[in-house]
């Protein structure tokens, strides 16, 4: 069996990727910047409006 290799992850952003204060911790920091400089796309999921999502 062949083993598929990850495109693109999705990211839910509130209480997912953001603790409780908004904001992005040590360790899912550098996971995110290792998926993305590994050439994964970042996608980011949230219900907050797009001028919130983008701060």
């Amino acid at each position: 069996m062949q083993m598929s290799v990850i495109q693109a992850i999705v990211l839910d952003l509130d209480g997912t990727l953001l603790g409780s204060d908004n904001s992005i911790s040590s360790r899912n920091c550098e996971a995110v910047k290792r998926c993305y400089d590994s050439g994964i796309h970042i996608i980011v999921a949230t219900a907050r409006p797009p001028r919130a999502a983008n701060q």
